[in-house]
């Protein structure tokens, strides 16, 4: 009777163990994401950046780019 219950026990530890790793393992990743102030400057001038909306994996996010001038 000590043995079957014994094996019991050791079952459900394991299955319990397996399911939290399962669930470690399918959780999706978070990131922590902190916003910076950044100012692009050569030795005399200073530029803006330009914010760009973009869809990223169905999600509308913002990213910022520095304007282009094209001289010819």
């Amino acid at each position: 009777m000590a043995d079957r219950y014994t094996k019991s026990v050791l079952t459900i530890i394991a299955i319990t163990l397996v399911v939290l790793a399962a669930n470690n393992v399918t959780r999706t990743a978070l990131a922590q994401i902190n916003f910076a102030r950044v100012q692009v400057c050569d030795e005399q001038n200073c530029t803006r950046l330009v914010p760009i909306q973009q869809s990223v994996q169905g999600r509308t996010v913002i990213t910022w780019s520095l304007p282009v001038a094209i001289n010819r």
